[in-house]
């Protein structure tokens, strides 16, 4: 027996244990698919295996809970959230389930991950939600782009399906939305989306919450830190006082993706 892992996971399997609990006491159906991160903070996962996997493992690990609460904190007094790469809806769920208004604009070009974040709305719809879809992919032109879909998630590529671009101006103009909250998570493409929406985000100031995928923009011969430049230069820092430099440090995984909470300062 590994001694070592059983005792790491000490701490997650009590987290597992409080929430088996939490949704045990208040009799919820299908009960391995609710999560409580705390008495009251719950969400409930579709019904896809995989999907309830990565999102247990979000919030019953060290980092992938910090994840969460990072998010939820930067939230606070929002009620208006643009969460472009949504994947199943984890982020969107959180937000729709811990305030008294909610409006979600969801954006998620993989076909399966939009039918999971379909199932999610309908499993954390409280009458103060609003949800709203969009299966766009969001970059620095409007116009067909190829997706090719890896089954939960894809990729923009050569060949694919033909899939509708947007900027995230002509998004939010298309959909008449404005967000106070931005969350963005799309595998690298954050360089294009956030580069190409200077004008957007100098007038509606949304706070940002970015999954910035150093290698993988590496791998495309781009640089993260022109993003960081970029967010810097149009005055947004880590919502905590932190520097860019030590955000990034603080949160960077194994993987090379940093999680950043941002707001505009000035």
């Amino acid at each position: 027996m590994d001694w070592i892992r059983l005792i790491k996971n000490i701490p997650r399997r009590f987290r597992e244990e409080q929430s088996e609990q939490l949704t045990y006491a208040n009799q919820h159906k299908d009960a391995y698919r609710w999560i409580y991160l705390n008495q009251d903070i719950r969400f409930c996962c579709p019904s896809d295996v995989l999907a309830t996997w990565v999102w247990r493992f979000h919030a019953f690990t060290l980092g992938g809970r910090a994840e969460l609460f990072s998010f939820l904190k930067l939230a606070k007094g929002c009620t208006r959230l643009l969460d472009v790469g949504a994947s199943a809806g984890i982020f969107s769920a959180l937000f729709a389930n811990t305030r008294s208004k909610a409006e979600i604009l969801a954006v998620e070009p993989d076909v399966p991950s939009f039918k999971l974040l379909n199932e999610t709305a309908a499993l954390n719809s409280p009458e103060s939600a609003c949800w709203r879809f969009s299966p766009s992919v969001i970059s620095h032109e409007t116009g067909l782009f190829k997706f090719t879909s890896t089954g939960f998630g894809g990729d923009i590529s050569a060949e694919g399906e033909s899939v509708q671009g947007h900027t995230l101006s002509s998004l939010c103009a298309a959909e008449s939305y404005v967000p106070d909250l931005l969350k963005m998570d799309i595998e690298s493409y954050e360089y294009e989306a956030l580069l190409a929406s200077e004008v957007w985000l100098r007038q509606h100031r949304p706070r940002i919450f970015l999954e910035l995928h150093f290698t993988l923009l590496k791998q495309r011969g781009k640089d993260a830190q022109e993003v960081v430049n970029f967010l810097n230069r149009l005055g947004y820092q880590p919502v905590d006082g932190s520097s860019f430099e030590q955000a990034v440090k603080s949160t960077l995984d194994h993987a090379g993706c940093a999680r950043l909470a941002l707001v505009m300062k000035h």
